[in-house]
């Protein structure tokens, strides 16, 4: 009798583990819907899918917990990537911001040229984010609020 409860303790452990095996898969297409821009809903491959999903109610989720993310997952079947846009549980692109922030990139170049090594070095003691050695030798030193390592010639 021990051996059938074992039994039954494996059969439910794995119930679990195929749920929690869904419920990941339908957030992994969840977190593609959300994350791919689409500019429109294909209704011509859509349509009779998202109706049914939207008269079965499948599709109503609240995006902040997700109560239905795995009903409108299996509803839309295979066409779940495509159609999510459809059901209106797609991310849409917000306004550019009117107020931009502006930031200084400030880089150093050594007025000698140097070894990589005392470049590194260089670079280190003045505080600098980072560095970069050109293979010519000469050396440059990047603030902190530069985007892809300052400029991109040697000077």
């Amino acid at each position: 009798m021990e051996r059938l409860e074992k039994r039954s303790t494996n059969r439910s452990g794995g119930a679990f583990l195929v749920n929690v095996f869904l419920l990941s898969l339908s957030m992994f297409f969840l977190a593609v819907c959300l994350t791919t821009t689409v500019d429109a809903c294909n209704e011509a491959v859509c349509a009779s899918i998202v109706s049914k999903c939207m008269i079965t109610q499948s599709c109503k989720c609240d995006l902040k917990n997700c109560s239905c993310c795995k009903e409108c997952f299996n509803c839309l079947n295979h066409l779940y990537s495509e159609c999510c846009s459809c059901v209106e549980n797609n991310v849409q692109e917000v306004d550019p911001m009117k107020d931009v922030v502006t930031l200084n990139c400030t880089v150093a170049y050594m007025s000698q040229c140097m070894s990589w090594n005392k470049c590194k070095g260089s670079c280190q003691s003045m505080g600098a984010a980072s560095y970069r050695w050109f293979h010519d030798g000469c050396c440059q030193c990047i603030g902190d609020r530069c985007i892809n390592y300052g400029i991109n010639e040697s000077r």
